[in-house]
């Protein structure tokens, strides 16, 4: 529901915490046009840096949240928690979406060094 919010507004990329999360994302959406990376696996092969992107949705696991609005915020006009997962049941309990619209930056550079930074030293 938020990549339907967002998409019509700009380039939105979805980036998850493991490929788990980008394959479910992206097998299981009825939007085509849905393509959620991860820094995780092959799919840090599958991330569009020719696409200037204004928009992040951010997937995190519950134990790998800490500050993600206080660090990705600042480069965005707007940031906030969507929604997260709150089946005590399911195996992704407390995974959250985050939201972050209006890019104040080219989110691509942040992005290239991370992926740099993966495949130098892994993760």
């Amino acid at each position: 529901s938020l990549y339907k919010k967002l998409a019509p507004l700009g380039e939105t990329l979805v980036l998850c915490d493991n490929y788990g999360q980008a394959g479910a994302i992206n097998y299981y959406s009825n939007d085509q046009n849905i393509a959620a990376v991860s820094f995780n696996a092959d799919y840090i092969n599958w991330i569009r840096l020719d696409k200037k992107y204004e928009h992040l949705i951010r997937v995190k696991t519950a134990d790998n949240q800490d500050d993600e609005l206080k660090e990705t915020g600042p480069y965005f006009d707007k940031s906030y928690t969507a929604d997260s997962v709150t089946n005590k049941l399911a195996r992704e309990f407390g995974t959250t979406i985050y939201g972050f619209e209006g890019a104040k930056v080219d989110i691509r550079q942040p992005i290239k060094k991370e992926i740099a930074t993966v495949k130098r030293y892994g993760k």
